[in-house]
């Protein structure tokens, strides 16, 4: 029997008919420019099956394996590796934010100079 096979479905596994008509739905949310919530309410559809199925249509699309029964990857559970974005913020782009007397704020660079910031704030704010 010829393989059925869709855009985005997953490569493992036939796509069921309720995976297909919940891509369909995906399909027509994004086209409609609407907020999830009223999407679901022109389509007499509940929020939490909406998101149920932007999530397994996820998991699919990246061939991850269906969550068990606690709602973890069964990867995750046997020890595997779960797929992590990294952010990294250079220090230099990194700021403070002090909140002095009379709700004054001073924001200050990733890069200061310590010393510098003890004499000013000394001068900001002499000890009472």
């Amino acid at each position: 029997m010829p393989r059925v096979t869709t855009e985005n479905s997953s490569p493992q596994n036939d796509p069921t008919p309720r995976e297909l008509e919940s891509r369909d739905m995906m399909r027509r949310y994004r086209e409609s420019g609407l907020t999830v919530a009223a999407f679901c309410k022109r389509e007499r559809l509940s929020v939490s099956l909406f998101y149920y199925w932007k999530r397994e249509i996820a998991r699919r699309d990246l061939g991850l394996p269906k969550a068990s029964g606690n709602g973890k990857p069964r990867s995750h559970r046997e020890g595997g590796f779960v797929p992590l974005n990294v952010c990294r913020v250079e220090l230099d782009q990194a700021s403070l934010e002090l909140v002095l007397g009379d709700n004054r704020r001073l924001r200050i660079r990733g890069d200061f100079d310590a010393d510098v910031l003890k004499k000013l704030l000394a001068v900001l704010e002499p000890a009472r």
